[in-house]
C-alpha cells in the first residue's frame, strides 16, 4: 500500500486537545486527533511529517498479522496445554482446561507461597484477556485462563509475581528485587509472555 492510499484511509477527529497526535490501531486504522481549528489539509500535512514513523509502525502491524495467520494455519487442529501441543478433540474445552489450570495452581501456589513465606486468601481463574494475574488488597490471587497455554515455568513466574504483590502492592524496585530472589530470570519470562499472549488469544478463540 502506497502512502497516498494510507492517507485516504486516515480518519480525522477534532477534539479539545491542544496538540495534534497520530494513533495507529492494531487493525492498521489510522486516526489523527486534532484541535478544532485544524482542517483536513493541516492534518494530512502532519501525516507527511511523520511518514517514516507511520510506515514503520504499519509494517510492524502487518508483520504481526502475518505471523498470526501463519500460526493459525500451522496449528489449525492443535491446542497448547501447559506449553505442549495436543491434538484437538471433543474433550478439550474451556471448562476442562479451566479445571486443569486450577488443579495446577492449587498445587503450585501453596508450594511457592511457603517458599516465599507468604500467606494468601483465595485462588481463582478468570477469563481476563489483558491481565495474566492480579492480587487484591485482600490477597486474593486471580489468574487468567490464558495461562493454560503457557509452559509451567512461565506460569510459575506469574504465581511468584502475584505472590510478591502480597508484600509489595506496587511495581517498585523492592517489588522486582523480591521477584528476582525467587525467579532470577524473570525478565526473560516476562518478555516471553508478552510476546506469546497474542498467540494465546488466537488459541482461546478456537475453544
Amino acid at each position: 500500500m502506497d502512502f497516498i492510499q494510507i492517507k485516504n484511509r486516515v480518519q480525522v477527529k477534532k477534539t479539545k486537545c491542544k496538540n495534534p497526535h497520530i494513533i495507529i490501531k492494531q487493525t492498521g486504522d489510522i486516526f489523527i486527533n486534532v484541535p478544532y481549528f485544524y482542517c483536513r489539509e493541516d492534518s494530512l500535512k502532519l501525516l507527511d511529517k511523520y511518514k517514516d514513523w507511520v510506515e514503520k509502525n504499519l509494517a510492524k502491524i502487518n508483520k504481526a498479522r502475518l505471523e498470526i495467520e501463519n500460526f493459525s494455519f500451522m496449528h489449525s487442529n492443535e491446542i497448547l496445554i501447559f506449553g505442549e501441543w495436543k491434538n484437538m478433540d471433543s474433550s478439550i474445552n474451556i471448562t476442562s482446561l479451566k479445571a486443569k489450570l486450577l488443579d495446577y495452581l492449587l498445587i503450585k501456589v501453596p508450594i511457592l507461597a511457603t517458599l516465599m513465606n507468604l500467606s494468601y486468601n483465595k485462588i481463582s481463574v478468570k477469563m481476563s484477556k489483558t491481565r495474566l494475574g492480579s492480587c487484591s488488597y485482600q490477597n486474593n490471587l486471580n489468574f487468567s485462563f490464558l495461562l493454560i497455554f503457557a509452559s509451567k515455568s512461565l506460569i510459575d513466574y506469574v504465581i511468584i509475581h502475584e505472590l510478591s504483590h502480597i508484600l509489595h502492592k506496587n511495581h517498585s524496585k523492592d517489588f522486582w528485587n523480591f521477584v528476582e530472589k525467587f525467579c532470577p530470570n524473570y525478565k526473560e519470562k516476562r518478555k516471553e509472555l508478552h510476546e506469546n499472549i497474542r498467540f494465546y488469544l488466537v488459541l482461546l478463540d478456537k475453544l
